[in-house]
């Protein structure tokens, strides 16, 4: 297999070994909250198209299976414009030096 197969087939394989685990409290539904950021890293190791399907499909799962993504705030009107681009962009692909 290349470099960029087998770095592919890791990055799927990571994501379907993806487990959503809950923790429960005794607390109120505020407390039992937390924003969740979805990143993609070493996204330097598969093609453009592959991330955008990538993103796609685990942007999907995610909704699916009621998932909350932090969405940048956009009542703002001085940042509302930047916050509405960086939510289409979620999730994140970072690349690794």
């Amino acid at each position: 297999m290349a470099s960029s197969e087998v770095a592919r087939h890791l990055l799927f394989q990571s994501h379907m070994a993806t487990k959503t685990t809950c923790m429960s409290s005794q607390g109120s539904d505020d407390e039992q909250r937390v924003n969740i950021i979805p990143v993609i890293a070493k996204a330097d190791t598969v093609s453009k198209t592959e991330l955008q399907k990538f993103k796609i499909k685990l942007m999907s799962e995610l909704v699916s299976n009621g998932v909350q993504i932090y969405q940048f705030p956009t009542d703002d009107d001085t940042i509302a414009k930047v916050n509405a681009a960086m939510n289409g962009q979620l999730p994140f692909a970072v690349v690794g030096s």
